[in-house]
């Protein structure tokens, strides 16, 4: 592969993942939640991620990225009738990574007097 496709291949997959995460956080902050419908949409998202071509990541926050992953899908695996704990913990693990993706951001600062 040249380096043009490899980079191509792990935007692919970041995309991939970042879509996985905010369709599941979609799901999981509703009122009316339904785990059918959490886990059609893990394995629908999780076919997608299969479909990319798996690259080594080494940003922290896509590593917490592909965490978040692997525990939705453990939690799914679970036969547990309550899913409040699982789902709040999943939930904290995406505020953090929503987090820490947004203070990674630019912002300029605009408008702003500086006085000396």
């Amino acid at each position: 592969m040249s380096l043009i496709d490899d980079k191509i291949s792990r935007i692919k997959y970041i995309r991939a993942l970042n879509r996985f995460l905010n369709s599941t956080v979609s799901v999981l902050k509703t009122k009316e939640f339904d785990i059918n419908k959490f886990k059609q949409k893990v394995n629908t998202h999780y076919d997608l991620i299969c479909s990319c071509l798996a690259v080594r990541l080494n940003n922290p926050s896509h590593i917490k990225l592909l965490e978040y992953v692997n525990m939705c899908l453990k939690y799914c695996d679970k036969k547990n009738c309550d899913f409040e704990y699982e789902k709040s913990i999943l939930l904290k693990l995406a505020n953090q990574i929503q987090k820490t993706n947004k203070l990674s951001s630019y912002k300029k600062n605009k408008h702003t007097i500086e006085y000396d």
